[in-house]
């Protein structure tokens, strides 16, 4: 998710990546990257938002992901990337040119053993004793192709920061020529939506789902109806991941106790993912839905005692559709709030003074929270213009009692 400088907030970036990591003094990990440069950003997700080529940036390590912040002429954004979306991480270090002068303090200090890391700092002739070409970094992940470059100097501070994370990525691109074997299958009664446990050769378990594409309205679990998950995580159309996982299915081994009408609608689902239909229904299902993702929208809602509610989707959920259709009409009057607190945790207890209950979306399958409840009544002013909209979302809940809502 690309994050603008409006959304690079605490609260916005915990609610995506998770608590920031705190240094260890007793076992001491990079927690953050040296300075590097963008070269290149492909985006294949259907947001519009991108970065700039050249623009400044540096990794940050959160409880649950990485944010790559950057700075091109003084305007931010960052990129949330959650370790699970993370598909490869490769580091390339920069052609070295070591040719020291005889009895130069270089010369004597690899003759002496020190590692040429510190002996290169003692070289008289800069480039002629010793010269290092810039590294490259290059990650590729569910949603974006990243490649960026950086100082070739740097290159073990880089390794250390990047090793580090080895761990914590879920996802690499699956071997189709490696056998698995569904260990089990259900479809659920949302519409459709197919999931599949599995293991492959390596004993390593993940799970596929083929979320349902009948209710395009659906806003279950925040998933796009229609797309395929591996592990949670969107796997993006027409990509080698897609390809992989549908040849893999093709070949899977099934558990003995699954039957053959689930076998039969396995078949199904890896045939609508490579019809045409797949691709212009799932442009069809994006134009109508206009997902929020990214955009932190907040939302007006009425309970069944004419209590107003106030609905932040925390740039990562949906509202009904018939908001999104109309969300200026939100925007406009969310924006008349006087709110000192804008942009952090606090702006919870200004909405609530104005007279509002207010939930916030629990990232990242919900439900919404309600994290603050009216120190007051609502002005007239707020009352008449709420009661005005036409897309007024009308709840048969008590937001007095109710301290989580599930849409």
């Amino acid at each position: 998710m690309i994050l603008t400088e409006k959304q690079l907030n605490k609260h916005t970036i915990t609610k995506l990546l998770g608590d920031k990591i705190e240094i260890n003094f007793k076992n001491l990990k990079a927690i953050g990257s040296p300075g590097l440069y963008l070269k290149s950003f492909k985006n294949n997700c259907t947001e519009p938002a991108s970065l700039k080529k050249d623009a400044k940036c540096n990794f940050e390590k959160r409880a649950n992901g990485i944010l790559l912040r950057t700075n091109f002429s003084n305007k931010l954004k960052a990129v949330a990337i959650p370790f699970d979306s993370i598909l490869e991480i490769n580091l390339k270090k920069g052609k070295e040119k070591i040719s020291p002068f005889p009895l130069s303090p270089m010369w004597i200090l690899l003759k002496l053993g020190v590692s040429i890391l510190k002996a290169r700092y003692f070289r008289i002739w800069h480039l002629q004793e010793y010269s290092i070409d810039k590294m490259e970094v290059t990650i590729k992940t569910t949603n974006y192709h990243i490649r960026l470059i950086a100082n070739g100097y740097l290159f073990e501070k880089h390794s250390l920061f990047f090793n580090d994370l080895a761990s914590k990525m879920k996802n690499n691109i699956l071997d189709p020529k490696q056998p698995i074997t569904i260990q089990d299958m259900y479809a659920l009664m949302d519409g459709g939506s197919v999931i599949l446990t599995c293991t492959d050769a390596n004993l390593h378990n993940f799970e596929i789902k083929f979320h349902q594409h009948m209710l395009i309205t659906s806003s279950h679990e925040n998933k796009l109806p229609g797309r395929i998950y591996l592990n949670n995580t969107l796997v993006v159309e027409r990509s080698a991941l897609e390809k992989s996982i549908l040849s893999m299915l093709e070949n899977a081994t099934f558990s003995n106790h699954t039957s053959q009408n689930l076998k039969n609608i396995l078949i199904e689902e890896i045939a609508y993912v490579r019809s045409e239909d797949y691709i212009s229904n799932n442009k069809i299902i994006s134009n109508k839905r206009e997902m929020l993702f990214g955009y932190e929208f907040d939302w007006f809602a009425i309970d069944r005692n004419d209590n107003f509610g106030v609905f932040s989707t925390a740039g990562s959920a949906n509202a009904p559709i018939f908001v999104i259709e109309n969300r200026k009409e939100h925007d406009k009057i969310f924006s008349q709030m006087e709110l000192p607190n804008n942009h952090s945790e606090n702006v919870w207890g200004d909405i609530a003074k104005l007279g509002f209950y207010v939930y916030d979306w629990k990232h990242h399958k919900g439900p919404f929270i309600k994290l603050a409840s009216p120190t007051s009544k609502v002005s007239k002013a707020f009352k008449t213009q709420l009661l005005n909209l036409r897309s007024l979302v009308q709840l048969d809940v008590s937001f007095e009692e109710q301290t989580s809502i599930k849409l």
